[in-house]
């Protein structure tokens, strides 16, 4: 419904305008005149109908992920405690069953999904209606857009059979006289429109009709020459000032807003003014005689007016009051000063300032921006939220007595307890909704569902989004109840399951355990309990572990290892956690081990205490967690942080970082997890202490500062300094966090440090420092940190603002130019040198010089350089207007070489074909320059590729791997190989089949490492393992394996068998490669080729000509054709590509990139396989049949040299003759005429070229190895073998032959029969041998 409500806020915002305007026009009217009356009405009804509010200022709500500052612990919602008479339970008689309620065997800690039953639940479906906030929106809506409809039709009806008889009885006018008369007008108001001018009997009055073909009307042509001149000039100004599109627009205002009676009375109140104003311009040079025949004209022709006032018409009609105050305008009109003029324009800015005022405030709550983050909180008055970016606070819900607010996963609705009911918050229509009262516990299973329990049996799923205006809710009805709901952020459903009864008006309450609950579609739930709860034995206290986190990839829970007895726990609690994956329960501080319950007084023992906020896990590895150690409930004492690393086997290390005379409370760590932030004061001693009121107090009352904890360096920075009580640190940013600061009234301040600076936040906030349970923070998009911390942001947005501001410039000014290159990225091996401005004449220049020393000139001299300087290039054009050319040149002192230059028209193809813009046209919009910035800086400047932190990858393969014939490390430097690198890491994804990863053999890849080496020379590792049988793979990234695309180990075997690599690749050809979605990862050889000089293939020879031909073809299906060039050398660039192959490839996967190119033109342009297969497809991933639309034997037809002469003597051959040829050639080694027996398959070709190549080369420039091995070769027999369904066009034979070979390679000396397959390759061709073998 929220069309409902920015329809009534533009309605009361336009209202209020109104109002305010006619307030003040009592003074309006006797100071400016008609016209600006009629410009501010029409900005009145502008607000009418312009949304401003909803994109100045607002309520907005982000949909992006939410990192929780505080989860429920439900056992407080409540009691404390779960169990009313707990700790004597075991002298309590139990009327329940015992054997199904409380397994007494030992837990194994293994998830009994087998044994768990199907629960049928007692099904009590209902839907909540809620009248008042949604079905009679419904209502209002229909009655709305019924009410549009019936205005619309009811006004618009009218006036087409209106126009319509009009425009049958109109006659136009053609006497010479007023068509002279009113031509003249027109060039006296320098309209040069052709606008028509008919006579009608039928209308009272003149009037302009027409929006699209606009005429002008008057009631009859027998009026004196002056009353038809006022009439033109009155109609024409209507003309030119556009007052029939002004119209329009208001009947569409009056058609939205037709239940609002006050804009009938400003679109009245315009059609007055509209009339005055065009007075005054027919009038403001009329002496005072004139100005009374014209008030006499518009009396005559108002008195003959029969017609009621359309709306797209400037037909007259005005009442006794409007007449008389038209009239008074008109006679006592004077031209405004230049005072009045300016304090017009004020009131004018006044008013206008007044409505986007009105409307910021009004204009209701619309999530539009998803990148803001907000925090909500509790005060004395009530329910709070406030955006981080700006402070700005709203108040949810006024009153007293909230609690517990969480925010939903995107970020769209606050659920939150007041008194003891549950409401949820709907940002998107501004309401909040009772759900449930006597509430126990809440969570979000999605973004818009939640799952509730109350005191009652079972729980409730929620969904909060209205269908046909409705929401929907299900009881989930079993014998038990819920507490202490947590949902991982896969959906995932985890709580405490409690089982209670009544013995002698007795309450009773028992925890049963830590359940996953499963909703099915059949209405029904499924209930895995996966740690069991204990009642009490003689023996051993009850155990009653609560959920206390979830991590982020749903992994591990961790639980609060609790002895079911509200003393001992207020003491300390044991951590445990429980692992989804292996579904195995870890109890790390074994509370059941310690008989005598001694735990907590030794360093050695892992105790917290029970709140949530003891534990802090890390973002970037779920395995590192925070917490506060120490047993004993008094915080004073005895309360470390420390890091507690779990390793893979579940054992795990306690890292210290505090000095021993601190106490801490509330770790959490940084959005990177590069450190910890926690909260800590000076520990008090126990031995001096005498009155433990008084040590809280002055605990209290001690400076407590916000520390941080570099995980990398071991180094601890104290963040505040100052006496007060700090707790609560959590990084909102980068470079931002948020603390809570404890006032002396009680209440807290939030506080936001950047860097040394401290601003309050929101002030006098509810927060409990032991629970933190009133707050809970909203982080959007922008607060996101990359997962790895790999890539790290840089200030591309502020640079691009700052050359922005730089715009306009011309080359003659030089500070502006030297300003421009100083916010420019250049290659930091190059120092830069000054710069030249060459201004005289036309073309004007720009030279750009750099000092190096004499290998680094030659670097850029040898290679296409180019592409280095191309976005520099690009924004010097972009914002120097005159700028014609730009040159770059590097001086080693041994003379200044000019190695690298561009034009504006080279510039302008480049940003046309990406940007559809000229350069010159790109700073005109400060959104498209940052656009541009964009894409040029952003993708193509190797120093903005935010790799800086990572200066080296090694590659270190595993020895054990028989592929890798001991290879050595590979190390990488290059920066865009390490963006690569990163990029594809970056990409990875936790394993969704861990099936397929078992497929994986023992002869894969296995165990190797990748170390990323920073700039801080602090080290990384990665491992990996992939199966190019299964193509499948896997890294180990802190402790976590996760699943990259298999492009990543292909692009790992790629840099083992080429071992050179070239990143400087030109522009152009990468556009050329994206525009048909392939990623050019870097060159492996460029190549100096001869094309031949024709394409036709004699027999016997070298495929070679094939081969061009063939990839001519697929050059041609994108726009290329190198035909011409036959005969000329060429250059051939062989490129690696990130994709595959296309799927009708397969098996084969590798793709190489080929580009030819004369005088540095690319003249064509394909695909290929390497030595796996020299013919793949085209850029567009065709193959050479989709191409020409035939198969290869009728293609390669056209490329045949038929009359060749050893050609046309193999042609006259029999099947045998040719057998028996071939065999004579190979003995006399002649591989010729051996060659020309065989047929022109594609297979046989393909052999020729690519066989045993080196990847680094086009193809094989000769293959003869195998036909120079022969010694000699004994043709013993030949006999015809018959098959069945063998076609007219092939035959079989059996050829059996004494083979001598001077190396044993593949074959042995030795008589050997072959299976020899022969066939026509045309027609009325001869007989080819197709294929031979055993």
């Amino acid at each position: 419904m929220g069309i409902l409500k920015t329809v009534s806020s533009m309605s009361i915002i336009g209202s209020i305008l109104f109002l305010i305007f006619q307030i003040i026009k009592p003074l309006t009217k006797k100071n400016f005149n008609a016209s600006w009356h009629y410009r501010v009405s029409i900005i009145i009804l502008i607000f009418f109908i312009l949304p401003i509010g909803s994109f100045i200022s607002f309520p907005r709500i982000s949909n992006d992920f939410v990192t929780k500052v505080s989860q429920i612990d439900i056992g407080k919602i409540g009691d404390s405690e779960i169990a009313t008479k707990v700790e004597d339970m075991d002298h309590i008689p139990d009327t329940r069953d015992t054997d199904e309620n409380f397994v007494q065997e030992d837990y194994k800690y293994k998830m009994q999904s087998e044994k768990s039953p199907i629960v049928e639940t007692k099904e009590n479906n209902h839907i909540k209606k809620y009248f008042d906030n949604y079905s009679y929106e419904d209502i209002i809506l229909y009655i709305w857009l019924i009410g549009m409809i019936v205005l619309f039709l009811s006004k618009s009806i009218p006036y087409i059979k209106f126009k319509s008889t009009v425009l049958k009885n109109s006659i136009k006018v053609e006497d010479i006289e007023i068509l002279e008369l009113f031509n003249q007008c027109k060039n006296e108001l320098n309209i040069n429109s052709n606008i028509k001018l008919k006579h009608c009997q039928y209308i009272g009055s003149p009037m302009l009709i027409g929006i699209l073909n606009p005429m002008i009307l008057i009631p009859n042509t027998n009026e004196d020459k002056n009353t038809l001149k006022m009439i033109f000039l009155h109609e024409l100004n209507h003309y030119k000032r556009k007052d029939i599109i002004i119209k329009a627009f208001g009947f569409f205002v009056n058609i939205i807003h037709w239940f609002n009676p006050i804009v009938y009375l400003l679109l009245r109140d315009m059609d007055n003014y509209c009339e005055c104003s065009i007075d005054e311009k027919v009038v403001k040079e009329m002496k005072i005689e004139d100005r009374k025949y014209y008030g006499e004209t518009i009396l005559k022709l108002i008195d003959n007016s029969r017609d009621r006032r359309y709306n797209l018409t400037t037909a007259m009609s005005s009442s006794g009051e409007e007449l008389k105050s038209r009239l008074e305008n008109m006679l006592f009109f004077k031209k405004s000063s230049k005072k009045r003029i300016i304090i017009s324009l004020f009131v004018t800015i006044l008013i206008i300032s007044f409505g986007f005022t009105i409307a910021c405030n009004i204009m209701p709550a619309k999530a539009v921006d998803e990148n803001n983050s907000f925090v909500v909180y509790i005060k004395e008055d009530g329910l709070y939220y406030s955006y981080l970016d700006n402070g700005e606070e709203f108040r949810v819900h006024e009153g007293k007595e909230f609690s517990y607010p969480i925010i939903s996963k995107t970020g769209m609705y606050i659920a939150y307890t007041h008194g003891t009911d549950l409401y949820v918050y709907d940002f998107e229509n501004g309401n909040s909704d009772k759900l449930a009262k006597e509430i126990v516990s809440y969570d979000w299973i999605d973004e818009d569902t939640i799952i509730y329990s109350t005191e009652k049996a079972g729980f409730t799923i929620h969904d909060m989004k209205p269908k046909k205006g409705i929401q929907s809710s299900k009881d989930y009805i079993d014998e038990y109840y819920y507490e202490n709901f947590k949902v991982s952020k896969d959906g995932s459903i985890y709580g405490n399951r409690i089982s209670k009864w009544t013995v002698d008006n007795d309450k009773y309450a028992y925890n049963t355990g830590i359940v996953e609950i499963i909703l099915e579609k059949n209405g029904q739930f499924k209930i895995n309990t996966i740690v069991e709860g204990r009642k009490f034995t003689d023996d051993k206290l009850g155990y009653s572990p609560i959920i206390s986190k979830i991590t982020e990839d749903g992994r591990y829970i961790f639980i609060m290892e609790k002895f079911a007895s509200g003393s001992l726990s207020a003491d300390g609690i044991g951590i445990g956690l429980y692992d989804t994956k292996e579904k195995i329960h870890i109890d790390f501080t074994d509370i059941y081990g310690s008989e005598g319950m001694t735990y907590g007084e030794g360093d050695e023992d892992l105790v917290v205490l029970p709140f949530a906020n003891n534990v802090a896990i890390n973002p970037k590895d779920s395995n590192l967690i925070a917490i506060i150690k120490g047993g004993f409930r008094e915080r004073f004492m005895n309360k470390e942080v420390v890091l507690f690393n779990i390793n893979k086997d579940k054992s795990y290390e306690i890292i210290n970082i505090m000095e021993k005379d601190l106490v801490a409370m509330t770790p959490s760590f940084t959005l990177d997890g590069d450190k910890l932030l926690y909260s800590a004061t000076k520990a008090i001693n126990p031995g001096s202490i005498t009155d433990f009121n008084q040590a809280y107090k002055d605990w209290e009352n001690q400076p407590h500062n916000i520390y941080e904890y570099d995980l990398k360096n071991s180094q601890v920075r104290k963040l505040t300094k100052g006496n007060e009580f700090d707790f609560m640190p959590i990084n909102i940013s980068k470079d931002e966090i948020l603390i809570c600061r404890l006032k002396d009234n009680g209440y807290s301040s939030l506080i936001k440090i950047i860097g040394e600076k401290e601003e309050i936040f929101a002030d006098d906030v509810m927060i409990d420092y032991i629970t933190e349970e009133n707050i809970d923070i909203f982080l959007g998009k922008n607060n996101k940190k990359n997962k790895y911390n790999i890539k790290e942001n840089n200030k591309n947005t502020s640079i691009a603002d700052k050359l922005y501001e730089l715009r306009g410039g011309k080359i003659g000014d030089n500070s502006r130019v030297g300003n421009i290159i100083n916010l420019l990225n250049f290659p930091k091996d190059l120092e830069s040198n000054g710069i030249e401005l060459f201004t005289k004449e036309e073309p004007y220049g720009l030279q750009i010089n750099f000092s190096a020393d004499t290998d680094t000139k030659m670097k850029y001299t040898s290679m296409s350089s180019d592409d280095v300087w191309r976005s520099q290039s690009l924004i010097l054009f972009s914002l120097i207007d005159n700028l014609d050319y730009i040159k770059y040149a590097i001086d080693d002192g041994k003379g200044n070489i000019i190695v690298s230059s561009i034009n504006r028209e080279q510039a302008d193809s480049i940003t046309v074909s990406v940007m559809g813009h000229k350069t010159s046209y790109i700073a005109k919009n400060k959104k498209r320059f940052k656009e541009f910035y964009n894409v040029f800086v952003q993708e193509d400047n190797l120093e903005s590729q935010n790799t800086n932190n990572i200066k080296n990858i090694e590659i270190i393969f595993n020895e054990d791997n028989n592929y890798f014939d001991n290879k050595g490390p590979i190390s990488i430097t290059d920066k865009k190989m390490i963006n690569d690198i990163v990029g594809m890491l970056d990409e990875s994804q936790p394993i969704q089949d861990d099936e397929k990863m078992n497929n994986i053999r023992d002869m894969a890849y296995k165990d190797n490492k990748l170390i990323l080496t920073d700039i801080d020379n602090e080290k990384s590792e990665i491992k990996f393992t992939f199966d190019t049988l299964y193509e499948i793979g896997f890294i180990e990234m802190d402790r976590e394996k996760l699943e990259p695309k298999y492009d990543f180990f292909r692009y790992i075997l790629d840099l083992i068998e080429y071992g050179k690599y070239e990143t400087n690749i030109d522009s152009e050809v990468v556009e050329l490669f994206k525009k048909y979605n392939w990623t050019i990862d870097y060159r492996v050889n460029t190549i100096k080729e001869k094309l031949p000089s024709d394409l036709k293939h004699e027999a016997g020879e070298h495929p070679i000509k094939i081969y061009w031909a063939y990839n001519n073809e697929l050059s041609k299906s994108i726009g290329f054709d190198f035909s011409k060039y036959l005969g000329d050398t060429v250059v051939a660039e062989i490129y690696t590509l990130r994709e595959p192959l296309p799927e009708y490839m397969k098996p084969m996967l590798n793709a190489r990139g080929i580009v030819l190119k004369k005088d540095g033109k690319i003249i064509g342009a394909y695909i290929d396989a390497g030595r796996h297969e020299s013919f793949a497809c085209s850029l567009n991933r065709k193959s050479l049949e989709d191409i020409v639309n035939e198969d290869w034997d009728e293609w390669i037809k056209d490329y045949i040299d038929y009359d060749n002469k050893l050609e046309k003597e193999i042609a006259q051959l029999s099947p045998e003759g040719v057998i028996k040829t071939y065999f004579e050639a190979l003995n006399s080694h002649n591989v010729k005429r051996a060659k020309a027996c065989l047929a022109r398959t594609k297979s046989n070709i393909n052999l020729d070229l690519s066989a045993n190549m080196s990847n680094i080369e086009l193809y094989n420039k000769k293959a003869e190895d195998y036909y120079n091995n022969i010694k000699s070769v004994n043709l013993l027999e030949i006999k015809k073998l018959d098959k069945e369904n063998e076609d007219s066009n092939t035959l079989s034979y059996r050829a059996t032959a004494d083979y001598k070979y001077k190396k044993m390679i593949v074959h042995e000396d030795g008589v050997l029969p072959y299976t020899v397959l022969l066939k026509k390759e045309t027609k009325n061709g001869g007989w080819k041998i197709q294929d031979i073998g055993f």
